[in-house]
């Protein structure tokens, strides 16, 4: 674990998972497909004592949250109450308090292609 974000492998499929517990007390938390391998992930979180992949799961919390479904939905919102709308990655107002190194969660890829071309 870097800095309360990990990477959880599923022994049913395969899948790599990033894992980030939130606020309060760390007692609600999201897990974010990820889309490369667990060297790319090491690499990534060295940056910044792992900012970059704070910002990355952030982003991508708060790009796709509402196309999850219902139930899941529902409980987000619930959390999201507890956090009072705003100490969350999905509510942070990006004006008051910008991201440092990505502003989307497709912007990964400038970090995880910076990764293989050193790996090369």
């Amino acid at each position: 674990m870097a800095n309360w974000i990990s990477l959880k492998l599923c022994p049913e499929c395969g899948t790599l998972w990033c894992f980030v517990p939130y606020e309060p007390y760390a007692s609600f938390s999201f897990l974010v497909k990820w889309p490369y391998d667990e060297k790319c992930f090491g690499s990534i979180a060295e940056i910044g004592d792992a900012r970059v992949l704070h910002e990355w799961h952030g982003a991508f919390l708060r790009e796709n949250w509402r196309s999850l479904v219902t139930d899941e939905i529902e409980a987000i919102d619930r959390w999201r109450q507890c956090t009072y709308m705003s100490h969350n990655p999905i509510d942070k107002d990006l004006a008051e308090y910008p991201n440092k190194y990505l502003s989307s969660a497709s912007e990964i890829v400038r970090y995880a292609e910076n990764t293989f071309n050193k790996s090369l």
